[in-house]
């Protein structure tokens, strides 16, 4: 008896629509990928926007990859910092400052294409404070990648 391997379909997922200047929600931290072995380790944040794939999914959008330091001058740094509004105080810049906290915190994003070496790609290009009041109701079907 012959027994062959079905070869499962690689999901595709919509690109998220380019360009979007609007709300949107931190709703993960995964890692980013790794050309190879000796590539140092590096952070994505994941945001969902205020525009739907479908009834049931919010479009989906990745930071550019971040190296996991709160150093001075650090990209991830500035971007914690855009997060909450204000610097990081003296014992968040000693002890360190715990990412996951920022899960679920609204902010103004925008997205847009980026080319990197001949590739395009859909990332976040700015992100404000949302300094007003956060939107009413947010459904989310949303799961964390380390839960599923």
């Amino acid at each position: 008896m012959i027994i062959k391997a079905i070869q499962e379909k690689e999901t595709v997922y919509p690109q998220c629509p380019t360009p979007y200047q609007g709300i949107g929600r931190i709703c993960d931290i995964v890692e980013a990928s790794k050309k190879n072995d000796t590539d140092p380790d590096r952070i994505r944040f994941i945001c969902e926007i205020d525009e739907w794939i479908d009834d049931t999914y919010r479009f989906t959008v990745a930071s550019k990859p971040l190296y996991p330091s709160i150093a001075k001058d650090s990209e991830m740094r500035k971007f914690i910092e855009t997060v909450l509004g204000r610097p990081l105080n003296s014992i968040e810049s000693k002890k360190g400052y715990d990412i996951e906290t920022l899960i679920g915190s609204f902010v103004h994003v925008t997205v847009d294409k980026v080319t990197v070496k001949g590739k395009d790609y859909v990332n976040i290009t700015q992100l404000e404070t949302m300094s007003d009041s956060e939107p009413g109701e947010w459904d989310s079907e949303y799961i964390r990648i380390q839960d599923r």
